[in-house]
C-alpha cells in the first residue's frame, strides 16, 4: 500500500514538472509571437506611412508642375502659330521635341496625380461603349511624338470591331502609356506592335517591342509603385515608376487584367485583357 501511494506521488510530481515545463514553453512561444506580431504591426504601420509620405507628395509636386509645363506649352503655342515670326526648319523640328517632351511631362502630371487618388480610394469611373479601334487608334496619336524615325509603329486592329464598357480617359491612359512605354525603352529603334484580339467574352491588347526587355528577375517588381528597374541600360529614361501600377490598377477597376511577357527575342509584349460589352 505504501508503495503505491509513494509511486503515485511520484507521478504527480512528474506530471506537475510535465505541465510546468508545457505552461513555461507555451508562455515563451506566447511572449514570443506578442513580440512578432508587434513587430508586424510596427513595419505596417511604417510602411503604410511611408505610402501616405509619397501619395501626399505625389499629389502636391503633380499640382505644382502643372503651372510651369502649361506656361511653356503656351509659349510652345504661340511660336508655333507664327505669331513671332516665321520659323525656320531648324526652328521647326526644334519646336516638334520640344512637343513631344512636353506632352510626356504632362502625361507624366497625369500619372502623378492619378496615382496618388487611386492609393487614396478607388475612383469613380464615368462608363461608356468604347470602340476599341478608335481608343488604339486616338492612343497611338498621342504616342507618336515620342517616336523617331527609326520607329515602326504598327497597328492591327483585328478582323472586327470590338467595344468595351469603359471610362475613356482612363482607358487612353492605360494604352498611351503602354505604347509610349514601348517607344521609350526601345531607343535603338524596332517596331512596336500593338494587336487586338477577341477571345470569347474578352479583348486582348497586345503592345510589343523590340527593345532592352526586362530581366527575369525584376518581372515581379514591374507594377509595384514607386518602382523604378533602371539598373541597366534603362537607368537614363525617364519616369515617376508609377505608369505601369497605375495602368493595371485601372485596367482592374475596369475587370480586366495587365501582365507583362517576355519575348522570344528582344523587348517584351504587354497583355491587356477587358471583358467585351
Amino acid at each position: 500500500m505504501g508503495r503505491r501511494l509513494t509511486s503515485r506521488r511520484q507521478a504527480v510530481r512528474t506530471a506537475g514538472a510535465v505541465a510546468g515545463s508545457v505552461l513555461g514553453l507555451l508562455q515563451l512561444w506566447m511572449v514570443r509571437r506578442a513580440l512578432s506580431v508587434r513587430r508586424v504591426w510596427k513595419d505596417y504601420r511604417a510602411a503604410v506611412d511611408r505610402e501616405a509620405v509619397k501619395s501626399s507628395f505625389l499629389l502636391l509636386a503633380s499640382h505644382e508642375l502643372r503651372t510651369p509645363v502649361a506656361l511653356v506649352r503656351g509659349y510652345a503655342d504661340i511660336l508655333g502659330s507664327g505669331a513671332f515670326g516665321r520659323l525656320s526648319p531648324e526652328g521647326r523640328d526644334a519646336l516638334r521635341i520640344m512637343d513631344g517632351k512636353l506632352g510626356e511631362m504632362e502625361r507624366l502630371i497625369r500619372e502623378m496625380a492619378e496615382t496618388a487618388r487611386l492609393q487614396a480610394a478607388r475612383p469613380g469611373l464615368r462608363l461608356e461603349r468604347l470602340a476599341i479601334r478608335d481608343l488604339v487608334g486616338e492612343a497611338v496619336d498621342r504616342a507618336r511624338p515620342l517616336a523617331g524615325p527609326e520607329h515602326r509603329i504598327v497597328v492591327d486592329p483585328g478582323p472586327a470591331p470590338v467595344r468595351v464598357s469603359g471610362d475613356r480617359q482612363r482607358m487612353l491612359t492605360v494604352l498611351t502609356n503602354l505604347i509610349g512605354n514601348a517607344i521609350k525603352y526601345s531607343p535603338a529603334g524596332g517596331q512596336v506592335a500593338i494587336g487586338v484580339e477577341r477571345r470569347g467574352r474578352l479583348v486582348r491588347i497586345a503592345v510589343r517591342d523590340e527593345g532592352i526587355g526586362i530581366p527575369a528577375e525584376e518581372m515581379d517588381r514591374l507594377f509595384r509603385p514607386f518602382t523604378r528597374l533602371g539598373q541597366g541600360a534603362d537607368r537614363h529614361i525617364a519616369g515617376t515608376g508609377v505608369g505601369l501600377f497605375l495602368c493595371r490598377e485601372i485596367a482592374r477597376a475596369h475587370a480586366g487584367d495587365l501582365v507583362a511577357r517576355a519575348n522570344p527575342g528582344p523587348g517584351v509584349t504587354f497583355l491587356l485583357t477587358l471583358p467585351v460589352a
